[in-house]
């Protein structure tokens, strides 16, 4: 039967408002269907770590994300996880948590809360380390929305709490900063030395996520670490507040709120800065009025944490603290999983020179994400990362228990880029600072495999939304007709964006 028969059958059986219905649905799953992202793997070529990921981590080498159709960009993405965040503070949920204190050498105070439905398991089995953002604790939301996955996937969960987080008191006139790993390395001997047969995972979020990178990159081989997870990680802090603050949004809206939050967390432990009389201890000339009268977060850094930490400046310490400098050397098994419409952690501060030029990482990008929001669903929203990122913790283990491993700690050789195959990389799929990010040698991996069917099939529906519409115009004036030539238009426009944005 010619098409057009076929249509005008269809038109002669059907009314105006079931054709209305029909177009709407395929508009929904159109706009569904536009919003799903490929997975980009980049890494360096002759990378055992890479095979791995692609044979066992389907999410990462064949998977997409799926964006929310209602959080549709970053930014969306972005403010649901912090409502989201304020909201779970008010309903603990059902995750319990078991603590262990750790005190420190200088007198400070940090603490791990273990998942209770953990402790069914064996004591021999992989701890995931879980250490939290910017002024967060183990009940953060993406934390929560986390653990009790790993659980059920055979792993223990334990989620640090620095000092003054998590309901700690502070002991000493010192908080937390990006530059300071020494309490991340003490809570993670702690782990070790409590569960010396278990494997270790560490995995951070956000800022935590910067300074599990460093401290993994400090201590090079000598980690305790089996491997590294780095989520939605800032990478270069200089770079990440200039890019912050170059647009209204960044500056006013989150550079504001992340000041806001870091003030109110001032506020709980000020007594502790303002009681210590001496002026040689009396945290390092830090004054509470400008600490509070702070409006962004570069201004709250400048009057306490670079005080704190004893810098000169704050870009100074933005510099110190930032762990892309630490990169090369990383020496176990690392995911960095990273969104490039992040409006915190932004694209442009991921180090993808260093990602392929060392064999021991490899970056994963997607596009819709946020900063930890990853959102997908429509009414039911669920996170997508706890599968990609527990898809990688148990191949990493699987590999770590096999007789001969594959993955095993290793330092990156000084001329490792020379063995790296130049290949022509679409700049279209990520937005990186030219003459950096993508001027090097480097593996981008589409994982888009039905690409050519989801463009045989766009093309099929403009030729079917084009003949409707004007098979339908002879039969009335009804505007449902103009509505269809409409769809049509929108399809063809869909086909153009992916292939602009994807580089098909």
């Amino acid at each position: 039967m010619p098409v057009a028969t076929f249509v005008d059958t269809i038109l002669a059986q059907v009314g105006p408002g079931q054709i209305l219905a029909l177009v709407l649905a395929v508009c929904l799953y159109l706009r569904h269907r536009s919003l799903r992202s490929a997975v980009q793997l980049t890494h360096a070529k002759d990378s055992s770590l890479a095979d791995c990921v692609r044979s066992q981590c389907p999410s990462l080498a064949s998977g997409f994300f799926s964006a929310a159709p209602l959080l549709a960009n970053g930014h969306l993405q972005t403010v649901t996880a912090s409502l989201s965040a304020r909201i779970s503070k008010k309903s603990r949920g059902d995750l319990r948590y078991r603590r262990d204190l750790v005190h420190l050498k200088d007198g400070g105070l940090v603490a791990i809360d273990w998942d209770v439905e953990s402790d069914r398991l064996p004591a021999n089995a992989p701890i995931l380390i879980v250490l939290h953002g910017l002024g967060g604790g183990s009940r953060d939301k993406y934390i929560v929305d986390f653990v009790p996955h790993a659980s059920k996937l055979g792993f223990k969960a334990a989620a640090l709490n620095s000092r003054g987080c998590g309901g700690l008191s502070v002991k000493t006139p010192q908080l937390y900063s990006g530059s300071y790993t020494d309490d991340l390395r003490a809570m993670i001997d702690f782990i070790h030395k409590t569960h010396p047969e278990s494997p270790l995972i560490g995995i951070g979020f956000s800022l935590g996520a910067n300074i599990m990178l460093k401290c993994v990159g400090e201590d090079g081989a000598q980690t305790k670490l089996t491997a590294c997870i780095s989520v939605a990680n800032p990478f270069d802090l200089n770079l990440g507040i200039t890019l912050l603050h170059s647009t209204w949004v960044g500056r006013e809206l989150y550079s504001r709120a992340l000041a806001t939050s870091l003030i109110n967390f001032f506020k709980l432990h000020m007594p502790i800065f303002i009681s210590a009389e001496d002026p040689l201890t009396r945290t390092h000339s830090i004054n509470p009025s400008e600490v509070l009268n702070a409006k962004y977060l570069n201004e709250f850094d400048d009057a306490a944490t670079r005080r704190m930490f004893k810098f000169r400046t704050v870009s100074e310490y933005y510099r110190m603290a930032s762990s892309a400098q630490y990169l090369p050397d990383v020496c176990i098994p690392t995911l960095l999983l990273s969104d490039l419409d992040d409006p915190v952690a932004m694209s442009k501060s991921i180090p993808v020179a260093d990602v392929i030029a060392n064999p021991n990482v490899v970056l994963a990008t997607t596009r819709r994400g946020g900063h930890i929001g990853w959102y997908e669903g429509f009414w039911n929203l669920k996170r997508w990362y706890p599968k990609p990122i527990l898809e990688f913790c148990s191949a990493v283990i699987k590999d770590h228990q096999a007789p001969t491993p594959t993955l095993m700690k290793r330092k990156m050789s000084p001329n490792v880029s020379a063995k790296v195959k130049p290949i022509q990389v679409d700049v279209s799929v990520m937005t990186m600072p030219v003459g950096s990010a993508m001027d090097g040698n480097c593996v981008v991996r589409k994982s888009d495999s039905s690409t050519s069917l989801r463009k045989r099939l766009t093309a099929k529906w403009v030729r079917f939304c084009a003949l409707l519409s004007a098979q339908f115009a002879k039969f009335s004036n009804n505007p449902a007709a103009i509505l269809l030539v409409l769809t049509a238009a929108f399809v063809a426009y869909r086909q153009r964006h992916v292939k602009a944005v994807s580089g098909i």
